[in-house]
């Protein structure tokens, strides 16, 4: 039975463009054992995780495909061990949940960061054990630590979609939530609008999980929350508004770090091609239109986005060499050669070729990379204290790469408080029975910085959890 199961999913996939699946859901009450809001890698996960304990699992999503915000379906996943189990460069799940706690300014929730520091090598072998294939040496991409995982072939959405279909998750999109309820102590209930307009309710037997994302492109929300973003483009999704966390606001949930921004360099304009360089920290420079750099390439995300905003936030480059270019995944690569066709991506024959296109200084910028050239080979950055072991790399291998990039916004940090058990807590920390919550729409996790690789490995760990509790039908 599986077998046919796994014939008729791939079939599913094969027929669809872009992994949608398109619901012919009628009107009415539905019974299930979980509904899953919101069909992103924590969404995934969780209706993979429970159907893996033998729920009966309903995900729905207003948009009409999967994946949602996920800027690249391959990644970087940050585990302390190899999907065997090997440590990454002596790391382990304590430094990995110090790192994460530090940097951000030790706001995270305790239990649930070290929660999911714990159990994110467990859930690299899980992503192994179906399918997934990873690179065997991981990077530094803004970790503090080289424990950034590399997906090879599939990536995230198509592994889970798949396993979520043989195991026969129903999957209803285009559909809106417009509330949530609760009866007798406990949710019981989610009301969406289908195409027609008509609303549809589903009645879950033990649990619903909010999976939503969060408001990333919702700019009144920012605007309300955190005014010092609100000029800023985003790169996020457009179903990325946050109306599942208000409507969870409105039973009891407690929010918390609204204010918390994170923002990433990216091309501007054109969100189809999101070329970029700073995958591995030791291996690309920014520079300004001067030519010349302004902050550590490894610095955390809000320190960037400060030297960005003092920059004015334009005329800004990421600099790498074709070695660094070449050593990137094909979809990177491709996003790159795309953004030469829509001018964010440059590539010059030699620097001075380069700095010709980007209108930089030729001189200038000459000397910005023999200047670093030299402390990668000192291992001493005596200008912005680039760490030693982010000076590995030269930049000397032609042809050279630029993208123009500019700061946007890229994830909201703060939304729903979550224990670690991934149960919605109330303001005053009491769980709301039958109510769990992964992925970007929690705001106890990350602080008010996410590190490299933590994005995803966050958001598919508690995804994966939040599952496995609500199979469980764990209320109290």
């Amino acid at each position: 039975m599986l077998n046919r199961r796994r014939f008729l999913a791939l079939a599913t996939l094969a027929s669809s463009a872009g992994l949608p699946f398109l619901s012919a859901c009628t009107s009415g009450t539905k019974q299930t054992d979980v509904v899953i809001i919101g069909a992103g890698h924590s969404g995934l996960a969780a209706a993979v995780s429970a159907a893996q304990q033998g729920a009966k699992v309903t995900v729905i999503e207003k948009r009409p495909f999967v994946g949602l915000n996920t800027h690249s379906d391959r990644g970087l996943f940050a585990s302390s061990l190899s999907p065997k189990g090997l440590p990454s460069y002596g790391d382990s799940p304590e430094n990995h949940f110090q790192q994460s706690y530090s940097a951000g300014s030790s706001l995270a929730d305790v239990e649930l960061l070290r929660t999911y520091a714990r159990k994110a090598p467990e859930t690299l072998a899980w992503l192994d054990s179906l399918g997934m294939r990873f690179a065997e040496n991981p990077i530094n991409s803004n970790s503090l630590w080289r424990r950034c995982y590399q997906p090879l072939h599939s990536g995230y959405t198509e592994t889970l979609y798949r396993e979520a279909l043989i195991r026969g998750v129903e999957f209803v999109f285009g559909h809106p939530v417009e509330s949530l309820a609760i009866r007798n102590d406990k949710t019981c209930s989610v009301s969406a609008k289908n195409v027609k307009g008509e609303s549809e309710t589903w009645e879950a037997r033990k649990a619903v999980i909010l999976c939503s994302g969060g408001f990333g492109a919702n700019k009144e929300l920012i605007a309300q929350y955190a005014p010092r973003y609100k000029d800023l483009n985003s790169d996020n999704e457009l179903g990325s508004t946050g109306e599942v966390l208000l409507l969870a606001q409105k039973i009891g949930a407690g929010l918390t770090g609204m204010d918390r921004i994170s923002c990433l360099p990216r091309p501007p304009g054109n969100l189809h091609s999101q070329g970029y360089l700073h995958l591995d920290l030791s291996r690309f420079l920014y520079i300004n239109g001067n030519g010349k750099r302004f902050v550590s390439e490894d610095a955390l995300r809000p320190q960037i986005t400060q030297a960005f905003f003092e920059q004015g936030n334009r005329n800004i480059f990421e600099i790498a060499d074709d070695a660094t270019v070449n050593g990137y995944q094909m979809d990177i690569q491709r996003d790159l050669w795309r953004g030469i066709e829509n001018g964010t991506v440059f590539r010059g024959k030699t620097l001075e070729d380069l700095a010709e296109k980007i209108a930089v200084p030729a001189s200038s910028l000459a000397e910005t990379v023999s200047r670093y050239n030299h402390y990668v080979e000192q291992k001493e950055d005596l200008e912005f204290g680039k760490s030693q072991v982010n000076l590995s790399h030269k930049l000397e291998i032609a042809p050279f790469w630029a993208v123009r990039v500019e700061m946007m916004v890229h994830e909201t940090l703060g939304g729903l408080i979550v224990d670690p058990l991934c149960r919605v807590l109330t303001e005053d920390g009491l769980p709301i029975k039958g109510l769990y919550a992964a992925g970007s729409i929690i705001g106890n996790l990350h602080g008010d910085n996410r590190l490299g690789g933590n994005g995803i490995s966050s958001a598919i760990t508690l995804g994966k959890l939040a599952g496995q509790q609500a199979a469980a039908g764990t209320k109290a």
